[in-house]
């Protein structure tokens, strides 16, 4: 915009124009990378909640198959 108000003065609206169509793609050009930014950061949190749900998952499993492992363990005792 400051650069279109010092050729204000200037003969040729070739220029102003070109200078326009620049600042607005520019502008555009920036609206579209803070948007993927802000997309990547959402992929980012998404996945790092995947890994933690993943991971407490394991860590139920794990406890489930502990809990039967000592079941069976203790059935086997008693059968004894």
């Amino acid at each position: 915009m400051f650069l279109c108000f010092i050729l204000s003065g200037a003969e040729s609206h070739k220029i102003q124009l070109s200078l326009s169509a620049l600042l607005l793609f520019s502008n555009l050009l920036i609206w579209f990378l803070i948007s993927l930014e802000k997309s990547n950061r959402r992929t980012s949190e998404v996945l790092g909640q995947d890994s933690t749900l993943e991971t407490h998952n394991k860590e139920i499993l794990q406890d489930l198959d502990e809990e039967l492992n000592r079941r069976k363990a203790q059935r086997d005792i008693e059968k004894n």
